[in-house]
């Protein structure tokens, strides 16, 4: 029924875990494929193989949204794919009956196209929410995380959201296929401006209450913050949208380095990532 993608970036320490957790909610370790973009040596990748009893494909890294894009296309020219697949990164520890929980949501039909779990953070033993699914600001579009659901629903019930984070997903494959992530995101927020298109397509994604996972975080760093909203924002929400965003993140980011929230260099990291993406939108016209 569920096929899995795990992209995979020199994380030896938690991938076994990962894989772990996807086998003990019910996806057998042949449906199970590993992309790996770390790019090491041979002795290091055979490491991998020695950690994991899964299929392993070893590519260029060209981002996440390259990983998955790569996964999909190797899983249907293995075999059949299955109605869903799953897509998670390497840290990412599933709870048990999750799987079932993000199944039943995309079984009852609709339109919906994706569907997330709720995200916590540091490990197994901790109940700190990073995400719940998320949104666009109404005058800005910039991304926010819920951190809290307002709706305690059943089991096979969801709650629609926006936009749900790409540490998780369980995709329509075929809604996957012909949506495919922007890999000119690299990575972060490729997973956001896909999921716009899906609804934009008159799809919809969800967050399910009762599915838990767990990762570790960090954030989105400064360049990558400035570069991506430029992608994202000038796609498709126009220029004066775009500028007035990425000025906003600008002023943010200094405040923060001026009271010492965040490293000084932050501002300047924004910046860089700034013009970077405007020559990336600029060379893809």
């Amino acid at each position: 029924m569920t096929k899995a993608i795990v992209v995979h970036h020199k994380s030896y320490a938690t991938i076994e875990a990962t894989v772990r957790s996807l086998r003990d909610s019910g996806i057998a370790l042949g449906d199970i494929l590993v992309v790996d973009n770390s790019e090491d040596e041979p002795p290091q990748q055979e490491v991998l193989r020695s950690l994991l009893d899964v299929e392993i494909i070893f590519i260029q890294n060209r981002g996440y949204g390259a990983a998955v894009n790569r996964g999909v296309e190797h899983l249907a020219e293995s075999g059949p794919l299955t109605p869903y697949t799953l897509v998670t990164t390497h840290e990412l520890v599933l709870a048990p009956e999750s799987l079932r929980a993000l199944a039943a949501a995309l079984d009852r039909g609709g339109k919906v196209a994706a569907v997330g779990p709720k995200l916590l953070l540091h490990g197994t033993s901790s109940e700190q929410v990073w995400s719940v699914g998320g949104y666009l600001t109404k005058r800005l579009k910039l991304p926010r995380h819920n951190t809290v659901c307002s709706k305690p629903l059943r089991t096979s019930e969801c709650h629609g959201v926006e936009w749900i984070d790409g540490a998780c997903i369980l995709y329509r494959t075929e809604v996957l296929q012909k949506h495919k992530l922007d890999e000119s995101f690299f990575m972060y927020m490729e997973e956001l401006e896909q999921q716009y298109r899906m609804r934009m397509d008159g799809w919809t994604v969800a967050h399910v209450p009762l599915a838990r996972a767990w990762q570790a975080t960090n954030g989105v760093p400064p360049y990558y913050l400035g570069r991506n909203m430029v992608i994202l924002h000038s796609r498709h929400f126009g220029w004066w949208t775009t500028a007035a965003a990425v000025c906003h993140i600008l002023a943010k980011e200094s405040a923060k380095a001026i009271l010492g929230r965040t490293i000084p260099k932050a501002p300047i990291a924004v910046l860089r990532g700034i013009w970077d993406g405007v020559q990336v939108v600029f060379r893809s016209r």
